[in-house]
């Protein structure tokens, strides 16, 4: 996100980014955001690992909770 937004300041470009990132910056005016509409913007989500690593608990069960609050909002209709 740093290297995106400093690419941005320096001209080389603009980019979407979630408020949270920019917020400092635009707050000091060094980036100025642009609304994009009424729309709303869709993104697909992954976990990604190294093929052929076996999994340690903990990532197991880091994968276990993603897809079950992915599971929670797909049923609660807010992910489609």
């Amino acid at each position: 996100m740093e290297a995106t937004k400093e690419l941005v300041k320096l001209g080389l470009g603009i980019s979407i980014l979630a408020p949270w990132v920019t917020q400092k910056e635009i707050e000091d005016g060094s980036l100025v955001a642009l609304p994009l509409g009424r729309g709303q913007l869709r993104r697909n989500w992954g976990i990604l690992h190294w093929q052929g690593k076996q999994l340690n608990l903990a990532e197991e069960t880091f994968i276990g909770l993603c897809q079950s609050f992915c599971n929670t909002l797909r049923n609660s209709g807010k992910l489609d």
